[in-house]
């Protein structure tokens, strides 16, 4: 899994037990309880400007809504949460409370929602309202698991996340850069980090991926690795840095060397 360094979380985690004291009184702890409303700030899906939209969870219906005004009676979207992943990425957005939210569209494509807060407090307060409500949900949609097992469920961190080129589907055509993230065996790519949908996602397997490790190319001046993927294609990746590509081999061998859990895969965009 990759690591960040989530300072927002734990500070706020640190302020909510010492300062507010949110840890022994329940009643504070207004995130559990399956609604939340507010504003946040959202990306444009079409252009790079962040708007104020009114968001509204409620647990019981399994929607987040959002109005581009709080008086507004119809929503703009309506996002389901189950299985809805919610992701700290400040570093994407480049404001220190910038949060992703995963989701499966209407046509079952992969859609990216990018938000920030003004308050570190606000920011974690929706994470945590998001993940209770996906815990609650898989907890009845799995009743026969333990809370160990629950977790293993419940949406994590993106295991790897970062810039790599790539070439057609020849492996003779020019590289092109491209953002990659790894969720769980989904390796979606993007034109760029802040996109709404991938390009492309390619479900990877146990075992039927081969990965080898080849030397530079003549085209990009970089360490070049190449993992077949696909019964059908070969995928050629450059990394810039020998470090990034050894931790890209040894997150995409750690699944290959693992068995196969269906629900690790969303279907192919």
């Amino acid at each position: 899994m990759q690591k960040r360094d989530l300072k927002v979380l734990r500070e706020q985690w640190i302020r909510a037990k010492y300062e507010r004291l949110e840890f022994q009184d329940i009643a504070k702890q207004t995130y559990l309880t399956g609604k939340k409303s507010g504003m946040l700030f959202k990306r444009g899906k079409g252009d790079s400007k962040f708007m104020a939209r009114f968001f509204i969870l409620d647990e019981e219906k399994n929607s987040l809504v959002y109005y581009t005004r709080h008086d507004k009676k119809t929503p703009k979207a309506t996002i389901p949460l189950f299985k809805l992943k919610a992701v700290f990425v400040p570093e994407k957005i480049g404001n220190p409370n910038g949060l992703q939210l995963t989701y499966k569209d209407s046509d079952n494509s992969t859609r990216n929602i990018y938000l920030y807060s003004d308050s570190g407090k606000e920011i974690v307060e929706w994470y945590t309202a998001i993940r209770n409500a996906n815990y609650n949900m898989i907890k009845v949609a799995y009743p026969d698991k333990t809370d160990k097992e629950l977790q293993n469920v419940l949406l994590n961190d993106f295991t790897k996340e970062g810039f790599l080129c790539k070439t057609g589907p020849r492996g003779n055509e020019g590289y092109k850069k491209r953002w990659f993230t790894l969720d769980k065996r989904n390796l979606h790519y993007y034109t760029d980090p802040l996109d709404a949908h991938p390009l492309k996602t390619v479900a990877i397997g146990a075992r039927r991926t081969a990965l080898h490790v080849g030397r530079a190319s003549r085209q990009h001046p970089s360490v070049v690795f190449r993992t077949l993927v696909t019964p059908d294609r070969e995928f050629y990746l450059s990394s810039e840095t020998e470090t990034e590509r050894r931790q890209w081999m040894e997150a995409l061998s750690a699944l290959v060397n693992n068995p196969v859990n269906p629900q690790d895969y969303d279907k192919p965009n």
